[in-house]
């Protein structure tokens, strides 16, 4: 039997990653003392479960009999847009690093407008569309339908407390 070492090592790199992120999941305070159907703690809990089953699917599944894999597998790398990979990951750290001073509305509204550049959309009535409806759409579940509150940014909250002359 021949073991697929890149299928091994991303298997065991994957199950090891989810069982440390769901260790962190369970160890998230909770702020209140009623036990609630979903919590700060649902999703990330969800996420490792997933990544387990996932990982050891992986792991266990049987081999396909490939003689080039190898070499797919080299072909395959060669042929993704690593510069746009790079250029959404730039703009995601960006974002991160924006969000507490614009805030949620301002930042992600950007966020969402540069990735739709960064991956080759050029309709700018869709774009500014689509992210107004998805922010406007996320604020609503997040604020009103799960209760969690978006601080609208040091931005706003400065320009809300500006004294007046």
């Amino acid at each position: 039997m021949k073991i697929n070492l890149k299928k091994t090592i991303g298997g065991l790199f994957f199950l090891i990653l989810s069982i440390v992120y769901g260790w962190h999941a369970i160890h998230i305070p909770l702020f209140s003392s009623v036990v609630e159907a979903f919590s700060a703690r649902t999703l990330p809990t969800s996420l490792s479960i997933a990544g387990v089953i996932f990982s050891t699917l992986l792991l266990i599944s049987p081999e396909r009999d490939d003689a080039n894999n190898n070499d797919n597998f080299i072909k395959m790398l060669k042929s993704l847009n690593w510069h746009t990979a790079l250029y959404l990951f730039i703009a995601m750290s960006v974002y991160g690093l924006i969000f507490q001073y614009l805030g949620f509305f301002i930042a992600t509204f950007l966020f969402l407008n540069c990735s739709f550049w960064i991956m080759g959309e050029r309709n700018i009535s869709k774009m500014l569309g689509i992210s107004v409806i998805l922010v406007v759409s996320f604020w609503f579940f997040l604020n009103y339908l799960l209760d969690i509150y978006i601080d609208p940014g040091f931005l706003f909250n400065s320009w809300l407390t500006a004294p007046e002359e």
